[in-house]
């Protein structure tokens, strides 16, 4: 753990967040069952000497109507809206660094600078092996110049999108953000998703299948195979597809 909040990562940060959301939640129910007569009369049966454990315990709280607050499903929420927002800086990161527009060969062909050079991108995407290879090559000649790469960890999820960014700033010898590299990982299943299959079956256990829909809320289905997936029957490996809820709906 970072010594801190300057040197922690994406996903510390995020880490901390649910512990000081979920203090706070607990200290303001605290607060209002002292102070507040309606609120302590709701909240009589946390006073019992058999829930004083309970009492203590900042999982199960209770919004101002009265509604059991899940904060699991909150703090997921905030994971993937972090990811998504990562993603989508990922891809105008290298939209805004591809840009053909400041410089040129003698001959005419634009490109990106590279110190005195003119050069293009090429990436090679290896999705088997999780990685993403960014080739600076002569505008002119093809002649490679630099080269940048980045691969995924085994237990993280791979995006395309992601890795590019990476592999790209690190052929142009610029800072990789460290959000790039500690990206959060997709807590919501979605259209297009890569998923490995964790079932009993010898046939399907591991599987690698896209998901196409839904029959529940979690409940994926997919190309591969008939019927739906339960929850705990499946991880995420990519994302790079991901189609977002709202555009499902479009």
């Amino acid at each position: 753990m970072a010594n801190s909040y300057a040197e922690m990562n994406v996903k510390e940060l995020l880490e901390l967040n649910e512990k000081v959301t979920k203090y706070i939640a607990y200290k303001a129910y605290e607060a209002g069952a002292k102070g507040d007569e309606g609120i302590g009369e709701l909240f009589s049966e946390w006073n019992s000497e058999e829930r004083a454990v309970e009492k203590r315990s900042i999982f199960d709280q209770w919004d101002e109507e009265g509604e059991k607050i899940d904060y699991d499903t909150q703090f997921k929420r905030i994971q993937q809206a972090e990811r998504d927002r990562i993603v989508a800086e990922a891809k105008a990161n290298i939209q805004e660094l591809t840009r053909y527009e400041y410089a040129q060969t003698l001959q005419g062909r634009k490109g990106i600078s590279l110190g005195a050079l003119v050069v293009r991108e090429e990436f090679v995407i290896n999705k088997e092996k999780r990685t993403v290879v960014c080739l600076l090559k002569g505008a002119d000649y093809s002649k490679v110049y630099a080269r940048g790469i980045a691969k995924c960890a085994p237990s993280d999820c791979f995006n395309v999108h992601i890795g590019m960014a990476i592999a790209l700033r690190r052929a142009l010898g610029l800072f990789v953000p460290a959000e790039y590299l500690n990206a959060p990982q997709p807590t919501e299943v979605r259209v297009g998703d890569k998923i490995r299959l964790k079932l009993r079956s010898r046939f399907l256990n591991g599987n690698i299948e896209t998901v196409s829909g839904f029959y529940r809320e979690n409940k994926p289905l997919t190309l591969e195979s008939p019927g739906h997936i339960y929850e705990d029957q499946y991880e995420i490996i990519d994302d790079s597809d991901s189609t977002p809820p709202e555009e499902e709906d479009e």
